[in-house]
């Protein structure tokens, strides 16, 4: 018999029944046999339907072709249970086969002007009058948004609008010719090397959000005023759930845990940690979720779910989201994710869902490592396109599970698309640290087998043909070991493209354009594009192609952004970064250090390095060194203007050393030396020359104690530290000055009523104050000078690095360091590694 109106239905175990006809609303419907959907047009509308049997509409070979629509219309209750507007799976079966237009997705393959009716698309399309189509913005965030249209016709690639767009979107592709960026490709043009990407695709998104198979709320007063819709929740391992050509409205119920349009709750592991299995042969594809008030597809403690080629549109919070980050084996691919934004403040779950610093709600919140990431496109995102957050350990429900997730090898994440962020388009730091979704940074380190890291153990990760542009934050932002970056596409992004902290990194055979011909619209920053943080030359940036990052007086611009060049005196990494091809390019602004930038003194307490090696002429000629334009540096070198004359420095030949790691017996941290320098070069009569000064870093934090200088071939320099103790030890380090013609003359204050003594080491910097302890049979005494006393400088100035005299009166000890000592295990450094390029000495004096 037909059910009446308001009844709770049970379809009994062992019963299929076929749906013919459209029921009156139910209360709820309980599935313990089977219910298929039998091939006409049918309405379902319940309370909730709970499945332990099977609820089947369609099949893989002969997807459902009339219209099913399943609205879930229960009521809030007070202690939400999940059930009200649910569809529960609890260890039952869901398939859904409907017929998804095809493509689901594409892009534009002509501009749209504002007001624009006729869209034309880069794939011909089945698409019908009154499908509803969402159209990506191709600006910057908050200069233009996802808009939602109706279709009036459709024929190949040719759609019609019911409604004009509101703002114009970029249509065309771009490509790379001698000249910058053109809508036509200059024929035998070739990148640096290859493969490597010479297209840019700016192109807007255009995704069909109709289904035939539709699961929705009601349009009524509970969704409209506090976002109470629909969901969707499988649980236990026995679930299998296909979701195929399915259109999902007003789903997700704003504020509630676990109340999520399409959402799988730990099928892979128990509350007590124990692992269950993946959940194998359970997929979402080819479905469309828009208007959902809390996320959008959502696994937790859930593995091996496939994710494919589905759309994620107008969605409060995260949208592609991994819950405990111990999801692992899941495969997202060919998915859209569009228009994310922060719920309103009391109805966060997470404070990671606001828009806080470089992050927010964003369209691929992705908790553990080990997924396929691939062939996914985000934008128009008030945090981040992706947001890679890996945590110390896991979260939430799943907290039990013994497992690191920042230690977890990575699986292929690559050719994403990530644009219109508000943060970074791919960002991969900030991980949450507590309940309440708070965020800090971590760095992240792949092992071997998923333990700590013992700096044996790690695995190089790669991203590869990722393309991220008009982000307010930057391309890409990062705090990762060892990665590699290969053949990524960056442009008209807002800052750096590349930045952040890593290590033995490469970002190699890439595009990156700092503006684009896609450039109607205001930039909306004050920091000019640049291509690359320097990362502390920890990175090797190569075979790139670098396009229109113009010099910009004054301020932080080029293809390199040069203001974390502040570990060593001088830096040599640059010789890491060959080969890359500047297009209407500079090679970067200097960024002045504090002593010399007019800020307030207390400002002054670190530095930047002085001299930064030019092995690639990138800023004059080859093998010279980049300067600031100061005597301090450039006397008795030949030097020439790095252009713009007058703005950015000198290009100087010959070499420079890094006098750093200072440590006294006031001060003995090697570490975190804070004291305040002043160094001054003088001639051979002891005139000064030019001055180096560094404020006290004890009345400060952050850079501190970044404070060294750049030393010249022959040069001579006096050390003192304003307001501090005359010193009975100093030891210090020097980088590069390991060829026998390498040396210079320096003064250091010592306590003259002791008498000093001292010594040149090479290599031995971690152990340098050791070396007065070494026996005279020792097979390490070659790698050391003893200093021998010397009644005057001059005699230490004529000397072969082997004198020191010690200034009693003045309370100061010269010494002559000269290089030529044989480095330790010097046939087998890795070429261009620190310890090739540096070659670091030390000097050590002590009172006998």
């Amino acid at each position: 018999m037909l059910p009446t109106a308001g009844a709770v239905v049970v379809i009994p175990a062992g019963r299929t029944v076929v749906l013919d006809t459209n029921p009156p609303t139910l209360a709820g419907l309980r599935i313990e046999g089977t219910l298929e959907f039998a091939r006409r047009d049918l309405a379902l509308s319940a309370g909730f339907i709970d499945v332990t049997g099977a609820l089947v509409a369609g099949t893989p070979t002969s997807p459902y072709t009339h219209r099913a629509t399943i609205t879930l219309n229960g009521l809030p209750v007070a202690v939400n249970d999940g059930v009200s507007r649910g569809l529960m799976v609890r260890g039952g079966r869901v398939e859904l086969y409907g017929s998804a237009p095809q493509p689901v997705w594409t892009k534009l393959n002509e501009h749209a002007a504002a007001g624009s009716t006729a869209l034309t698309l880069a794939q011909a399309t089945n698409w019908r009058a009154n499908d509803t189509v969402a159209i990506a913005p191709t600006d910057f965030y908050g200069q233009s948004a996802t808009e939602r249209r109706t279709v009036s016709a459709a024929s190949g690639a040719q759609v019609t609008l019911g409604t004009g767009l509101t703002n114009a979107r970029w249509g065309r592709l771009q490509y790379v010719t001698s000249q910058g960026m053109s809508l036509t490709p200059e024929a035998g043009y070739t990148p640096p090397v290859t493969p490597a990407p010479t297209v840019l695709d700016e192109r807007a998104a255009v995704a069909n959000l109709s289904r035939n198979i539709v699961i929705q709320a009601p349009d009524d007063a509970v969704w409209q005023t506090t976002g109470f819709g629909a969901h969707v929740m499988v649980t236990d391992l026995r679930s299998r759930v296909v979701i195929d050509g399915v259109e999902m409205r007003r789903m997700g119920q704003a504020g509630v845990m676990g109340r999520y349009p399409m959402h799988w709750h730990m099928l892979s592991y128990s509350s007590t940690g124990t692992f269950l299995g993946d959940a194998t042969g359970n997929l979402i594809r080819n479905s469309a979720i828009w208007g959902s008030s809390n996320r959008c597809v959502v696994l937790h403690a859930t593995n091996g779910v496939q994710v494919r080629d589905n759309i994620c549109q107008d969605v409060k919070g995260h949208a592609f989201f991994l819950e405990d980050a111990v999801e692992r084996r899941n495969v997202f691919e060919g998915n859209l994710a569009l228009m994310t934004r922060a719920p309103n403040a009391a109805q966060r779950l997470q404070v990671h869902e606001g828009e806080i610093f470089q992050a927010g709600p964003s369209g691929f919140w992705l908790t553990n490592p080990d997924n396929t990431v691939r062939n996914n496109h985000a934008a128009d995102a008030a945090g981040n396109g992706f947001w890679l957050a890996f945590p110390r350990r896991p979260l939430g429900l799943a907290a039990a599970v013994p497992m690191l997730p920042d230690r977890l090898v990575h699986g292929p994440f690559e050719y994403n698309t990530a644009h219109t962020a508000r943060g970074p388009g791919v960002l991969l730091d900030w991980v949450p640290r507590d309940a309440a979704g708070n965020v800090t940074t971590n760095r992240y380190v792949a092992t071997a087998d998923g333990s700590e890291w013992n700096y044996t153990n790690h695995v190089r990760i790669k991203f590869r043909g990722i393309t991220s542009f008009k982000n307010r934050d930057g391309a890409y932002r990062n705090r990762v070991h060892a990665p590699d970056y290969e053949e990524w596409v960056t442009a008209d992004n807002v800052g750096p493209a590349m930045a952040g902290q890593g290590d033995e990194g490469n970002i190699a055979r890439g595009l990156f354009v700092g503006t684009s011909l896609n450039n109607r619209t205001a930039y909306p920053g004050t920091l000019p594009p640049s291509a690359f943080a320097t990362y502390h030359s920890t990175f090797a940036m190569r075979d790139n192609t670098v396009v229109n990052f113009p010099f910009v007086t004054g301020q932080m611009s080029g293809m390199m952004k040069t203001d974390d060049y502040y570990l060593r005196g001088i830096d040599k990494g640059p010789v890491r970064n060959p080969n890359n091809r500047m297009i209407g390019s500079h090679p970067g602004f200097r960024v002045l250090p504090p002593n010399m930038d007019g800020q307030p003194l207390n400002n002054r307490n670190w530095t930047l390095a002085g001299a930064l090696w030019d092995p690639h002429g990138y800023w004059g000629p080859q093998g010279n060194y980049w300067v600031y334009d100061v005597p301090f540096l450039t006397s008795g070198a030949t030097c020439q203007w790095v252009l713009p004359a007058g703005q950015n420095g000198r290009s100087c030949d010959g070499q420079y050393y890094g006098v750093q790691n200072f440590q006294t017996d006031f001060d003995p941290s090697r570490f975190n030396f804070v004291a305040p320098m002043d160094i001054a070069r003088q001639d051979g009569n002891g005139a000064e020359i030019g001055r180096w000064t560094i404020g006290d870093g004890a009345t400060s934090a952050g850079f501190n104690n970044m404070r060294h200088f750049a030393a010249r071939t022959g040069a001579r320099y006096s050390l003192s530290f304003p307001g501090r103790p005359i010193p009975r030890w100093v030891n210090l380090n020097v980088s590069n000055a390991y060829r026998s013609g390498d040396s210079f003359v320096m003064s250091v204050p010592f306590d003259g009523a002791a008498n000093a003594a001292g010594y040149t080491v090479a290599g031995f910097e971690f152990i340098r104050e050791q070396v007065r302890t070494w026996s005279a049979s020792d097979s390490r005494q070659q790698h050391v000078r003893r200093f021998q006393p010397a009644s005057s400088l001059a005699e230490v100035t004529a000397s072969a690095g082997d004198r020191m005299w010690q200034d009693r009166a003045n309370n100061r000890v010269w010494f002559k360091f000269q290089g030529g000592l044989p480095f330790p295990s010097a046939s087998t450094l890795a070429p261009n590694s620190d310890n090739d390029l540096y070659r670091m000495y030390s000097v050590a004096l002590y009172a006998q």
